[in-house]
């Protein structure tokens, strides 16, 4: 899986557009959705902000090592990077894992805020 699908996914995941993903990370709709496909590289600094509007770490987006790489590129205007360093990865992971993983995050997301709201009757119940 490539990092721009990795994107796609999250932000699919989190019930974006990628209009909302323009706006929160303050680029244009068009400017955005080359970045998604891959139109345009990447800098590491917008890396950081997708991930996170995306809530996630920027490593959960990129893998070292396997099959994904990491460069310099020493072109000042690579994808408006401003510190000349752009990230591509050619993972063959499963999309699949990736979705759920996310489900399972956001499951036990839901079962810890149910933790605490059985925790609060049972004080209350004291």
């Amino acid at each position: 899986m490539t990092l721009t699908d990795k994107i796609r996914a999250f932000r699919t995941i989190k019930n974006l557009s990628q209009e909302n993903m323009a706006q929160m990370i303050g680029i244009s709709s068009t400017a955005y959705a080359k970045l998604e496909r891959g139109e345009t590289e990447m800098s590491y600094t917008r890396l950081e902000q997708v991930a996170q509007v995306l809530e996630v770490r920027v490593t959960d987006l990129i893998n070292f090592g396997e099959n994904g790489f990491f460069y310099m590129n020493n072109s000042s205007n690579a994808g408006n990077a401003s510190n000349g360093i752009a990230i591509h990865n050619a993972s063959k992971e499963s999309n699949d894992l990736l979705v759920e993983l996310q489900k399972l995050r956001a499951e036990k997301e839901g079962f810890i805020k149910e933790v605490t709201h059985l925790k609060t009757i049972i004080s209350l119940l004291e």
